[in-house]
């Protein structure tokens, strides 16, 4: 967000951890619907909780320098570390 058109509760909501624990609340929705869908195993959901702690906003931040998409840099943060599940983050 661009400071001048940020009020104090926007900065809030939309600072770097709070956009990164928001797309993980969208990721792990995905995951379980995957899962409902029988189209992903149910121990998905502990190994993306388990990649999602040892990650950090400074690993999610250098790998957007190399990919140059902030989004891209955080999926593949995770999915690198969820080692054989990470090919069904942001699948679809």
């Amino acid at each position: 967000m661009i400071d001048r058109y940020c009020r104090p509760e926007m900065k809030e909501l939309w600072n770097e951890e709070s956009k990164y624990a928001y797309w993980a609340q969208v990721e792990k929705a995905h995951l379980l619907t995957l899962i409902e869908r029988k189209q992903a195993p149910e121990n998905i959901i502990p190994a993306f909780e388990s990649a999602l702690k040892a990650k950090t906003i400074e690993d999610f931040l250098k790998k957007e320098q190399e990919t140059g998409h902030d989004v891209i840099a955080f999926i593949s943060e995770i999915a690198s570390e969820m080692k054989d599940f990470g090919h069904f983050l942001h699948k679809g």
